[in-house]
């Protein structure tokens, strides 16, 4: 049942992109993930959307989008003076290659609030 339900609420989402996409609706990114258990499983949701969209619109979606949607933009979801400075580096391309967001591994450095956080340069 469980399974079930999973693939289902899947196949729903992906129709609401598609129709979100297709309407011209600008649409941010994120998970509802509840526990730190889950967290490492948070940058799979790039990847699933690049399966809608290309990758830079993604990224997109995932930084100046939701600064949008937040009302934060300048302090969101950008690089300069004066921003929060989280910021991901990764192995490869992400132009390239997103499901290697998914893959905490692969995420060589973590900063948040301009503080590294994680870092395996």
């Amino acid at each position: 049942m469980g399974l079930e339900k999973i693939q289902g609420v899947a196949a729903t989402t992906a129709q609401s992109i598609e129709h979100c996409l297709q309407a011209g609706v600008r649409l941010g990114l994120g998970a509802d993930l509840l526990s730190h258990e889950f967290h490492p499983y948070q940058g799979g949701q790039l990847a699933l959307r690049g399966q809608f969209q290309t990758p830079i619109n993604v990224l997109r979606s995932a930084t100046t989008v939701n600064a949008e949607i937040l009302q934060m933009t300048g302090k969101l979801g950008c690089i300069r003076p004066g921003a929060h400075a989280d910021m991901l580096m990764v192995d490869r391309d992400p132009f390239e290659d997103l499901a290697q967001f998914a893959d905490p591994a692969s995420l060589r450095l973590i900063m948040k609030g301009g503080v590294v956080v994680s870092s395996s340069l």
